[in-house]
């Protein structure tokens, strides 16, 4: 009953994203669900990853990973320096892409990138407090 359940509800997803897709004017329309997440290691390193949770109608969508660093607490992206940025020409549907970086004490976030029909747009992890571990600190800052 569940199964059947999940069957008709994604049935329904994709019968009401259509019209809205472009699918039949040939336009490369996209609908995609990215997700961004940050974890700390606890061996020096921090991992970022971007992950395609979900994809209608696959269609090449590069992005670009960082991840952003900052001795103090920030929130804007734009006073944090990027310690490390990669990019890949296809996130696949269902699949992931990740970067590493060296730990340090202090704040990090991170920030996909990806253009579809031309517009840039961003997603963005919340600042997180790591040391130099890579152990996340319960910071009052972010009252995390």
């Amino acid at each position: 009953m569940k199964r059947r359940y999940v069957i008709i509800c994604l049935f329904l997803l994709i019968a009401c994203c259509i019209p809205f897709a472009g699918c039949g004017s040939g336009d490369p329309s996209v609908f995609v669900f990215l997700s961004v997440r940050m974890k700390g290691n606890g061996d020096g390193t921090i991992t970022a990853v971007a992950q395609n949770e979900f994809e209608l109608a696959h269609t090449a969508v590069p992005i670009e990973l960082s991840v952003m660093f900052s001795e103090d607490y920030q929130s804007d992206i734009s006073k944090m320096q990027t310690v490390k940025s990669e990019r890949t020409d296809d996130l696949k549907p269902f699949g992931s892409f990740s970067v590493d970086v060296t730990a340090a004490d202090g704040y990090f976030c991170a920030v996909v990138s990806y253009s579809v029909n031309g517009d840039v747009r961003y997603i963005q992890t919340e600042t997180l407090q790591y040391d130099l571990n890579g152990n996340r600190v319960q910071s009052p800052e972010n009252g995390s």
